[in-house]
């Protein structure tokens, strides 16, 4: 199964790193590949909006998932077509929706769900950072309270 890749860089979130670096790294880094996938998260939907539906297939088989990194500060997740014997919905063919044949046009919906989110990263990666958070810590309380 091949993955065509197009990353979105989140910088500027330095400072909530920092801030829960000192505190605890792990929660940190817990809460960190949290608000990364929910990100994902919203590019994934965004392409299943934008792909074109005949049988439904395509829209089925655009999935999340997130990927070990090498550096634990630095996680990843992935949006992608599942293809391949495996799939359930096998949409061999968004290639040839997004990226067009010599008999027809392109109709892209990957870089556009990109495009449209991109411009959004930041906010909602914050948004979703501070959800992650609160609710760790709600659960954190929730567990002191039951001890």
């Amino acid at each position: 199964m091949k993955h065509q890749a197009a990353s979105i860089r989140i910088d500027g979130i330095d400072e909530i790193e920092n801030i829960l670096g000192d505190l605890a790294p792990r929660v940190a880094r817990s809460v960190n590949r949290s608000a990364i996938h929910a990100v994902a998260n919203e590019i994934r939907n965004e392409a299943k909006i934008k792909a074109p539906r005949q049988t439904g297939a395509l829209k089925k088989s655009i999935k999340s998932r997130r990927r070990r990194p090498r550096n634990p500060d630095k996680p990843y997740s992935d949006v992608y077509v599942q293809t391949g014997k495996q799939a359930r919905n096998d949409a061999y063919y968004w290639r040839f929706v997004e990226y067009g044949t010599k008999t027809q046009s392109p109709r892209p919906f990957f870089k556009p769900a990109i495009a449209s989110v991109r411009g959004r990263v930041k906010g909602l990666y914050r948004r979703y950072f501070f959800e992650k958070l609160q609710a760790r810590l709600a659960r954190e309380a929730k567990k002191k309270v039951a001890k």
